[in-house]
């Protein structure tokens, strides 16, 4: 955040309003592009002033200026009707200065199509593809296509996962335990065939409150998870809820002993302590009750999926 000062609302309404600094000001003290002081002005919903218009234009050509006709159409949400009739034009004449200054229509722009936004959070901030993809709510797969648009040069396989949060990190041994009981049950550890040596953990089940609070313990861990998605099965009419978390090294240890040959089997060194257990029991577990009353309900636990 010292670093960042724009992310702060109060700060940036001060600089902006009360200092009456303009976006390019800002922009040039912070050594920052002026596209990224707009966009957080837009996030935080804060006014923008009319921009100052070049001199050398009247009030009719007031369109052939960027800043204004930015702030008309994206900023005031005018028609280009309206644009027009202001400036004493007919709207096909807006057409070719929307083209000049690359201005997309509002049902057609999003972020991630402004060139200078997406360099700032690519380059600029070391947000990986995965990052900014999150934050706007669309596919990891569109961001990459965008940077191939806007001729953005991809980060190296090797440096795109140092950006991952916690990429060294060492589990803890209480957390080894609730995984091995994970993946004795419908947990699976995947190898990121995109980046070498990596592996990544997924779980789906029918219970949302069930995966909601399971991808908070990987959370915790300090482990980067993905939205909980909704798949739906047409074939059984049923419904599950997945996460996977990002490619850890420290998960491709585990990968490594729970599928030496590409095939899960149980690794010679697992103990089953309470906490390894009870997570087996959760995932792939189930408490069997006698017709018999008498007699005890006891715990079927199944274990027809390993290979041996």
């Amino acid at each position: 955040m010292v670093n960042k000062p724009y992310k702060d609302k109060d700060w940036l309404y001060h600089q902006y309003w009360e200092l009456g600094k303009s976006t390019r000001q800002i922009a040039k003290e912070l050594k920052v592009d002026p596209a990224t002081i707009r966009n957080w002005l837009i996030r935080f919903d804060i006014p923008r002033r009319e921009p100052n218009v070049k001199k050398n234009l009247n009030k009719k050509e007031y369109y052939k200026d960027k800043d204004w006709l930015y702030y008309q159409y994206y900023v005031l949400k005018k028609s280009k009707s309206q644009i027009a009739r202001e400036c004493g034009i007919i709207p096909p004449s807006l057409d070719f200065y929307f083209k000049k200054f690359g201005f997309k229509t509002r049902e057609e722009f999003k972020p991630y199509m402004d060139k200078d936004r997406l360099y700032q959070e690519y380059v600029v901030n070391r947000k990986s593809s995965c990052q900014i993809a999150k934050e706007l709510g669309v596919d990891d797969e569109t961001i990459r296509i965008w940077l191939i648009r806007h001729n953005i040069e991809r980060r190296e396989k090797k440096e795109a996962c140092s950006t991952v949060k916690n990429y060294n990190l060492t589990l803890s041994e209480e957390f080894k335990q609730m995984l091995d009981g994970l993946l004795l049950g419908d947990g699976c550890l995947t190898k990121d065939k995109r980046v070498k040596g990596n592996a990544y953990y997924q779980h789906g089940d029918k219970h949302k409150n069930y995966i909601e609070w399971l991808r908070q313990q990987f959370i915790d861990e300090g482990l980067e998870c993905s939205r909980i998605y909704r798949k739906e099965h047409k074939r059984f009419n049923s419904v599950t809820y997945h996460f996977i978390t990002k490619p850890y090294p420290c998960l491709t240890e585990q990968y490594l002993r729970w599928y030496p040959e590409g095939k899960k089997i149980v690794p010679k060194d697992l103990e089953l302590t309470p906490i390894v257990c009870l997570h087996w029991y959760i995932g792939d577990g189930s408490l069997i009750k006698r017709y018999n009353k008498k007699r005890r309900p006891y715990i079927h636990l199944y274990t027809n999926s390993f290979f041996t």
